[in-house]
């Protein structure tokens, strides 16, 4: 994963604590696997990439837990762009 300061305000990590990790490190273990089910079915195409939009999600932070909104957009090569914002 890339990040960027938006992170530190969104979910409470710095950029570098994020820098190189899956996706997955901000989401709590309980929810890893509907979270890699639902993003192979983004990948795969198999699902319009609006359903995708503004998903609202639990990410996790270095001291707890924030209530976010992750909008994915699907990029070439089976990668996807992700955004965090409170909510």
């Amino acid at each position: 994963m890339k990040a960027d300061y938006g992170c530190e305000l969104v979910c409470g990590w710095y950029p570098d604590e994020l820098v190189g990790n899956p996706l997955l490190f901000i989401i709590p273990e309980r929810d890893h696997e509907a979270h890699l089910a639902a993003f192979q079915v983004a990948v795969q195409g198999d699902v319009p990439h609006e359903v995708f939009r503004s998903l609202a999600v639990t990410a996790r932070g270095p001291d707890k837990e924030y209530p976010i909104n992750l909008t994915l957009y699907p990029l070439a090569g089976g990668l996807m762009l992700g955004l965090l914002e409170t909510r």
